[in-house]
């Protein structure tokens, strides 16, 4: 008897004994692709039950999809998701599935290659025949599973798809059939839509980047502007020349961070700076007073135990606060920590918020 003569009821049974293995298998492919992989949202695992795994094989058949063996030939009933934000870190994840396994390319689902209706790529892998003679590896020998790799809005669609109703498409009304694409549409383009924001955002980027090379400041300030501008500005390298002539620690190798960038931005626009050249502007005026406020920032802050860094960012931050006389509650929502906002504060002549006892 072929394993084409087995019935599908019997090749439930293969897979209820087999579907242990299987589990720690794509628990171990979860562990090795959050090495692998820098950039994801999550990644989930799932395995079908006995039940699910043999209705999977009927439809199979009613569909007219030929397999002798569905534990080496079928998709979708165990494995690994990856979610990744974009179409751009899908790629990426998808470069590394293709790297690292063994992929079947003619039971695996991809975008693009013929037969695949399928909005994002199913591969269907196994370990690498190199990989059986390593013992954490070898247990998984032979073993073929999935590895979906989708976008945020793939995801949400097959969990959508997977709470209709019906498992075929063409089992519903026409009207709903219709609905059903549009809606994956929708789908594909809000991926479409997410690429070109990033795109935008690297043209901006470059745009600002040669702003700064013709300095040519009359450039709206957001945080991307600010983050060319801070790394890029002779007039903020003087002053963190300064900080650390002051006793302000130097680190080379700083660059801001999305989180302070966008506290420098909220505290410039709340002092009425609203382009680069506004804010060069403000710093050069500032360059006479600079060296004492770092100066007494640095003593103040190193006498209460902390030396702070000479970071554009903050000392941009510092400049502004103290000059134009910021109140307490405005110095308190940059989060320094308390021993640089006391110094900052009285510097300011503010009075000093408070501590609980640590």
């Amino acid at each position: 008897m072929t394993n084409g003569d087995r019935s599908l009821e019997r090749w439930g049974d293969i897979y209820a004994r087999q579907r242990p293995a299987i589990i720690a298998f794509v628990e171990k492919l979860e562990a090795l692709f959050d090495e692998l992989l820098d950039d994801y949202a999550w990644m989930y695992t799932w395995a079908d039950q006995r039940g699910t795994f043999v209705d999977r094989l009927f439809r199979a058949r009613r569909a007219s999809v030929a397999f002798e063996n569905p534990l080496k030939e079928l998709l979708g009933f165990a494995g690994l998701g990856v979610v990744v934000i974009d179409l751009d870190r899908a790629s990426d994840a998808a470069d590394t599935v293709e790297r690292e396994l063994d992929v079947n390319r003619d039971v695996s689902a991809i975008p693009g290659e013929p037969g695949s209706h399928q909005p994002f790529r199913q591969y269907f892998v196994s370990i690498p025949s190199t990989w059986a003679a390593l013992s954490e590896w070898r247990p998984y020998a032979g073993l073929w599973v999935n590895i979906d790799v989708q976008t945020l809005q793939q995801y949400a669609w097959d969990r959508v798809d997977a709470d209709l109703p019906y498992y075929w498409h063409s089992s519903y009304p026409p009207e709903v059939q219709q609905q059903i694409a549009e809606y994956t549409s929708l789908a594909a383009a809000a991926d479409e839509k997410l690429e070109k924001i990033w795109e935008t955002m690297q043209r901006m980027r470059l745009e600002y980047e040669l702003h700064m090379t013709q300095n040519a400041l009359e450039v709206e300030l957001n945080a991307d502007s600010l983050g060319e501008y801070l790394t890029s500005s002779e007039t903020v390298a003087e002053l963190v020349r300064l900080g650390i002539a002051a006793g302000l620690e130097e680190d080379e190798d700083y660059r801001p961070g999305r989180l302070s960038l966008e506290q420098t931005v909220w505290l410039l626009r709340r002092n009425g700076v609203g382009t680069l050249q506004e804010l060069d502007d403000f710093l050069r005026s500032s360059m006479s007073r600079a060296e004492d406020v770092l100066s007494e920032l640095a003593r103040l802050s190193t006498e209460a135990g902390l030396t702070p860094d000479a970071l554009s960012e903050s000392i941009v931050e510092w400049l502004v606060l103290v000059l134009r006389r910021a109140d307490v509650e405005t110095v308190s929502l940059v989060r320094f920590w308390s021993e640089i906002e006391d110094a900052v504060n009285t510097l300011i002549g503010n009075p000093l918020r408070p501590r609980e006892d640590s």
